[in-house]
């Protein structure tokens, strides 16, 4: 599953997805919310493990059972961070240079 968010101040705004309906969450359920304004991107191979995932809603079977999760941030030319271009999978996984 693949999806493009938009992060505001209480929301998160899917605005496209693949494998996933598009949805409006707030922020505090979003994944995406959690790293994205330092702007580096992360592969967490097990979110079920990460504590910065373990509680979230969409890996504890709230929402969903995301183990593989990767955001990279969206930045704007001049540093801002927008949201998160993000991939998961309710499998546990690795990215490879491929």
């Amino acid at each position: 599953m693949t999806a493009i968010n938009i992060i505001t101040e209480d929301l998160q705004y899917q605005v496209a997805s693949a494998g996933l309906e598009p949805y409006l969450y707030s922020r505090e359920d979003s994944m995406c919310a959690v790293g994205f304004l330092d702007g580096t991107s992360t592969v967490v191979e097990d979110a079920s493990l990460d504590p910065r995932y373990s509680t979230n809603p969409f890996v504890d079977g709230r929402r969903g059972a995301i183990r593989f999760y990767a955001p990279v941030p969206l930045v704007s030319h001049d540093g801002f961070v927008l949201g998160t271009l993000c991939a998961g999978a309710r499998e546990t996984g690795t990215l490879s240079d491929r």
